[in-house]
């Protein structure tokens, strides 16, 4: 199995799972980035989970250059 560990420096860790599937099923919703480039050129990863409090209540799933974090409403993002 393989997990991203850093999307931006294209970084993975490989190792055996007892329960991982020996064949991936297909997906019938679309599949979620790992990068966003944002217009005025700032980058932003996904991040695996959102213990971090925010404006209003809202949630990050992706984490940006210099610190920030994109927002919104939906906890299963």
């Amino acid at each position: 199995m393989q997990c991203i560990v850093d999307p931006v420096g294209e970084r993975a860790i490989e190792f055996d799972s007892p329960t991982a599937p020996q064949q991936l099923e297909p997906r019938e919703d679309e599949a979620l980035p790992l990068l966003v480039e944002l217009p005025y050129g700032a980058v932003c990863a996904t991040i695996s989970h959102d213990h971090d409090q925010h404006w209003k209540g809202m949630f990050s799933w992706y984490r940006c250059d210099g610190g920030s974090e994109l927002l919104t409403p939906d906890p299963s993002c």
